[in-house]
């Protein structure tokens, strides 16, 4: 396994650290390409709803979405599955190159505690296409979250087209952390939705 810095984005989220949204506006919507969206700050979002904030610590943007696959065995669902695009300023100019793809056990209340979180994150779509983010020889971090000495969370920095196989498969299975999960119609709904909030680019605005 090899471990990269930790993704400050990525780790603002699972903290669950945030700031006042920022007051900045688009001066000219005239400006952005047809198919830049324009996205309002949430900084709260609700299950599978598209989350964006911006850091002024960090003078950065993110937008987010988590699901919670459902359990393939009896019991709440165990796992958080997030997207991540960060970028500098408010403005994502270009269509982006990769997204953070971040697993993390739910943590208030902690489901299965007396199951051994183990650095896994492997989907199988359709019964046929596997995709490891922690094979051997990948590149992703393994980290602490619910606690400040256990390691309990992956992150992978994936190519867009990998989530885009991922959120489009009719059929999606995952191993994360240990546990075996499935996608919900939702889910993959939620996936498609981020990935068209910021394929072409985006620019946060304030909430009104």
């Amino acid at each position: 396994m090899k471990l990269t810095p930790v993704v400050a984005a990525a780790l603002f989220l699972a903290l669950g650290i945030c700031e006042r949204p920022f007051s900045a506006q688009v001066d000219d919507p005239r400006q952005l390409s047809s198919d830049n969206h324009t996205v309002a700050t949430n900084a709260t979002p609700k299950l599978r709803e598209i989350g964006a904030n911006y850091f002024e610590a960090l003078k950065q943007s993110q937008i987010w979405i988590n699901v919670e696959p459902e359990l393939m065995e009896i019991g709440p669902a165990p796992v958080i599955l997030n997207l991540t695009v960060a970028f500098a300023g408010f403005q994502l100019n270009d269509p982006p190159n990769s997204v953070a793809v971040r697993a993390q056990p739910r943590c208030f209340p902690i489901v299965f505690p007396e199951r051994v979180r183990e650095p896994l994150l492997r989907f199988l779509v359709n019964g046929s296409t596997k995709i490891d983010l922690t094979a051997v020889g990948a590149t992703y971090q393994w980290i602490p979250s619910c606690s400040e000495s256990q390691r309990d969370t992956v992150i992978a920095q994936v190519p867009v087209a990998v989530v885009r196989q991922i959120a489009e498969g009719g059929d999606v299975t995952v191993d994360a952390l240990g546990f075996a999960l499935r996608f919900t119609t939702a889910d993959s709904v939620a996936w498609r939705l981020f990935l068209r909030t910021v394929e072409h680019g985006a620019t946060l605005v304030q909430r009104r």
